[in-house]
């Protein structure tokens, strides 16, 4: 009985949540560190989500970094009702980061990330702020 009425409750509860819709492009600049002491600052980044169902969503991320060109990471993630974002990145179909990062709405709509990125592969890490293409 308990398990019913928790599944019911969860249920309705998922069918009322307001999770904020990430679907389209995003734009903006990401400073790096890299374990060797090297720091990369406003590197161009644009985002692009390109699926959401609920709080789960798919995408992608390319850093534009200086003598390396486009850098492309796939991912996939889990925005919250309270618009905290996790995710897990891949390189050429190798899992190799994770995204720990906020959306911030403001009053007129206009949304803006900004998180932290680590990349296994090299051991860097990145701080993002995008906002929303309209």
């Amino acid at each position: 009985m308990c398990l019913t009425v928790l599944f019911a409750f969860i249920s309705i509860s998922g069918a009322y949540a307001d999770y904020p819709d990430l679907v389209g492009k995003w734009k903006g600049k990401a400073d790096a560190i890299f374990p060797d002491g090297t720091v990369l600052v406003g590197l161009a980044v644009t985002t692009e989500v390109v699926s959401q169902t609920d709080g789960l969503f798919i995408g992608s991320l390319t850093v534009k970094i200086p003598g390396l060109g486009k850098v492309t990471y796939n991912g996939t993630g889990y925005v919250g009702e309270d618009n905290m974002i996790k995710g897990v990145t891949s390189f050429h179909g190798v899992g190799t980061g994770f995204i720990d990062a906020t959306v911030t709405i403001s009053n007129t709509g206009k949304m803006t990330i900004t998180g932290t990125g680590r990349d296994l592969s090299d051991g860097s890490t990145m701080y993002v702020r995008m906002k929303k293409k309209d």
